[in-house]
């Protein structure tokens, strides 16, 4: 029977590499449902101004 797996943003890393430990098999037919943090990881939100960035 498919499964639908979760990703969310507690999950993180910040570099590739290979030794990682896997966190997820999935089989054919599984979903697997992505909760992903934008580029700047929230150091800045709608409210923010050009000055923060400097």
């Amino acid at each position: 029977m498919a499964e639908t797996h979760k990703c969310t943003t507690d999950t993180v890393h910040y570099t590739w590499h290979k030794e990682y430990e896997l966190i997820l098999t999935i089989d054919s037919g599984d979903t697997v449902v992505f909760e992903i943090r934008e580029v700047s990881d929230n150091q800045f939100n709608f409210h923010s101004t050009t000055e923060a960035i400097f």
